[in-house]
């Protein structure tokens, strides 16, 4: 997830590829996973929940790719991008990323 931001409001080419990995570095396998996505504005504290869609590449390898939608993109601004799981052994929040959403030029 290092290569995501900054985006202009309204850019959904390039999906958001996350591998998700444990706290020593190793990747955490999603097999069965329902992820969510949300997007925390910093300033005014409204939340985004992503409208795009998740598509799991590797299970075993933590590896998941997201679809931006039109809403997720759609308000300049710098947010908390954070994401969680439903797994079968139960939820799991991901630690959180920071997002900008540049205004169009």
């Amino acid at each position: 997830m290092d290569d995501y931001t900054p985006r202009f409001a309204g850019d959904m080419a390039d999906p958001l590829a996350c591998t998700f990995t444990d706290s020593f570095g190793n990747p955490y396998n999603i097999t069965g996973a329902t992820i969510t996505l949300e997007l925390r504005n910093r300033s005014s504290g409204s939340v985004i929940t992503g409208a795009g869609t998740w598509t799991i590449i590797n299970a075993p390898q933590g590896q998941a790719l997201y679809v931006w939608s039109a809403a997720d993109v759609a308000t300049p601004g710098l947010y908390d991008l954070s994401v969680k799981m439903q797994l079968p052994s139960g939820e799991k929040h991901f630690q959180t990323k920071p997002l900008e959403i540049l205004p169009v030029w």
